[in-house]
């Protein structure tokens, strides 16, 4: 089994994962995507989610009603929506729930 395949199947390792992608994403879709508070609102999210803040619910709340305002505003379509808030869940979801 490769290091790549065994670290892909860590809980933690995933996680990671999502919040490389969530970055990286977020990163292509450049400053004028998001204003720098909000860039700051997801990626204090992130970093709640994936080290298990006691404030990662809330944060996690916080961040789709922003999500969701973008949409609303049509300053970001649905999908786009759906696709940050997906890898934040990600980031966030429950070792059990990986294994």
């Amino acid at each position: 089994m490769s290091t790549a395949t065994i670290a892909t199947r860590h809980p933690m390792a995933r996680r990671g994962a999502a919040y490389t992608s969530l970055i990286k994403e977020l990163d292509r879709r450049g400053v004028s995507a998001l204003h720098q508070p909000e860039r700051e609102q997801i990626t204090d999210c992130a970093d709640a989610l994936l080290f298990d803040e006691a404030s990662a619910a809330e944060k996690l709340e916080e961040a789709r009603v922003m999500l969701h305002g973008l949409a609303d505003s049509e300053r970001w379509t649905e999908a786009a929506v759906s696709e940050i808030a997906d890898l934040l869940e990600q980031v966030g979801v429950a070792a059990e729930q990986l294994a």
